[in-house]
């Protein structure tokens, strides 16, 4: 990110491939400080005490939080994963410098705090991811492990499913299942608001 000099910037991991034969990139949102060029199906609920109590600064499959803006894109007001970020104002870089300084300071991933901080900058991604992790380039040893290989795989190959104030979805972590609500905190912007926590009676069940 220090390299960056020029508008627009890619970063890329080192690990992807294009979604399809050929990728072209609708026009972007005018008002847009970053793109996402790749997805993930992890987001995280609100920097708050009680949230924290949840899950600790951690990504949950399934709270990725994006609505449609229109007919090419999609706003994401909550999502971890990295692979592919397109860096379109200086604003946005430096939201993203500020997460990775707070990433260090409470020791967790940099995706999360990205995650954290969509809220006060705008993030965009199309419907269709552009690009995804490869099969060729992942690690032998997630290689050997087909079912995880596969699921992994998955992850940045599923488009998102967008969502609307007043949705509400079901994930799971750990020994809890948690109903969260998307609310309108301010105009186009979404956070998920947690509904419900029930929490499993047997500790020897499956996490």
């Amino acid at each position: 990110m220090n390299a960056v000099r020029t508008w627009p910037s890619l970063i890329l991991e080192d690990d992807l491939k294009l979604a399809s034969d050929t990728a072209v990139l609708p026009l972007v949102p005018e008002d847009a400080d970053i793109v996402y060029l790749s997805v993930s199906p992890f987001g995280c609920l609100p920097w708050t005490y009680e949230n924290l109590a949840l899950s600790r600064h951690r990504a949950i499959q399934g709270l990725a939080l994006a609505s449609v803006h229109n007919a090419d894109w999609l706003k994401l007001h909550s999502m971890s994963g990295a692979p592919a970020i397109l860096y379109i104002s200086e604003r946005g870089l430096d939201a993203w410098k500020q997460a990775t300084l707070q990433a260090r300071r409470f020791g967790g991933a940099f995706d999360v705090f990205t995650a954290y901080a969509m809220k006060d900058v705008n993030v965009y991604a199309p419907h269709q991811p552009v690009f995804c992790e490869s099969a060729e380039l992942q690690r032998e040893d997630l290689r050997r492990n087909a079912a995880l290989f596969n699921q992994r795989l998955s992850f940045t190959r599923t488009p998102l499913r967008p969502f609307a104030a007043g949705d509400q979805t079901v994930v799971r972590y750990k020994r809890q299942t948690i109903t969260v609500e998307a609310v309108e905190v301010n105009e186009n912007t979404l956070q998920w608001a947690v509904v419900d926590v029930a929490v499993k009676d047997h500790p020897d069940e499956n996490p």
